[in-house]
């Protein structure tokens, strides 16, 4: 008995596995590496500099911000993985699904000055009527 089996997409989708955790680790450590840098300024130089302190923290604010949205959006990604070959098993409500990504990512669109606009209508949108329905980014 002879048994063959193609791995091109097996090793493809392993490459982008790869490249991912890459950029991934790229991504965390500019943040990380920006906060140690401002830690040790603030330990040091800047001990005794109210205006560089409030500045650098705000500075730091942002950066272990932007490092919580990364690992979210990983985290995300992990429970979406788990669960991408188990089929709902009631009718999806994409309206609901659509007005939460809005509410998510509207305060983030905001900070970089896009707005993100969901035009549906009311109550459940079954799948059938996606099409009619749509979200707008504009800068």
């Amino acid at each position: 008995m002879l048994f063959l089996r193609d791995l091109t997409s097996a090793q493809r989708l392993e490459a982008m596995r790869v490249d991912f955790v890459a950029n991934a680790s790229h991504e965390l450590r500019t943040p990380l590496a920006s906060l140690l840098g401002f830690i040790e300024t603030l330990q040091g130089p800047a001990r005794n500099d109210v205006a560089a302190r409030e500045r650098f923290l705000a500075i730091m604010r942002t950066q272990a911000q932007r490092m919580t949205r990364l690992i979210d959006d990983l985290l995300s990604l992990s429970r979406i993985e788990l669960r991408e070959h188990v089929a709902p098993t009631e009718t999806v409500d994409l309206g609901q699904i659509a007005r939460q990504m809005v509410d998510a990512q509207g305060p983030l669109a905001a900070e970089r000055g896009v707005s993100v606009t969901l035009r549906a209508e009311e109550g459940i949108i079954p799948s059938s009527a996606a099409a009619t329905s749509f979200c707008a980014w504009r800068t």
